[in-house]
């Protein structure tokens, strides 16, 4: 996974020789999740980059503002004090909406449909052919009306609450995906999964600083599959 990892970061910089970059290229022809990898990637430095551009344009007005200036005219004094705080205004008011901004942004293109019980061979599911056909379709707020009356009547399926969490999700209710994601049991073998889905969810719920704690936790786990997006994240949201 490292060395995978290492080599998008190596693909998207322009390190690779010609011949290496061929061969990736290839790759990304026959592998879809690989290339799915690629775009996330791509993605995530394109929204860093337009952080970091705010983040010089913040720095440089700052320092036009500190740098001294001989007017025609003496200013008074309770000019420059009216003037600090409307700078401080500004900042106040600009500089968490940017961050908001860029977060949110990257944790929608996170955003991804968990897989249907019937395509892990899980028979036990007894979805209809029409819910998995609108799920498939990307029909999200559509299939979430059927996957939640099919959670409603066995809230044992683990499965069947994923993906009725990412339909809501996917359609723009992140309210509604984090209460079924929070109303689970702890879940051993899908733990890192429902984290992931909840660390997204609550930065696209309200502040997405109020994620920083799930995030912190996923980035520092040296097996969590998210590992990587996590420190993305955090690193929009300054960390």
């Amino acid at each position: 996974m490292e060395h995978e990892e290492q080599l998008i970061a190596e693909y998207l910089a322009g390190e690779l020789d010609a011949q290496a970059a061929a061969a990736f290229e290839r790759r990304l022809t026959t592998e879809p999740a690989l290339a799915a990898s690629v775009r996330e990637q791509r993605l995530a430095i394109s929204v860093l980059q337009a952080d970091s551009r705010a983040r010089q344009k913040e720095a440089l007005r700052a320092l036009v503002q500190d740098t001294p200036i001989r007017p025609m005219w003496q200013p008074q004094p309770w000019m420059a004090v009216a003037a600090a705080v409307v700078l401080l205004w500004s900042v106040w008011l600009v500089w968490p909406r940017q961050t908001q901004g860029n977060t949110q942004e990257l944790a929608l293109a996170y955003l991804e449909p968990y897989p249907l019980p019937i395509a892990r061979g899980d028979s036990s599911s007894q979805l209809s052919p029409a819910v998995v056909s609108l799920y498939q379709q990307g029909r999200y707020a559509e299939a979430a009306d059927s996957l939640r009356l099919r959670y409603a009547a066995d809230s044992g399926q683990v499965f069947i609450a994923l993906c009725l969490a990412d339909a809501y999700s996917l359609s723009g209710n992140f309210d509604a995906a984090l209460r079924v994601l929070e109303a689970l049991p702890p879940q051993p073998d899908l733990q890192d999964v429902i984290d992931w889905r909840r660390a997204l969810n609550v930065s696209l719920t309200g502040p997405p600083d109020a994620a920083r704690p799930l995030l912190r936790s996923i980035s520092q786990s040296p097996t969590h599959y998210r590992r990587t997006q996590a420190t993305t994240l955090l690193q929009t949201l300054g960390d």
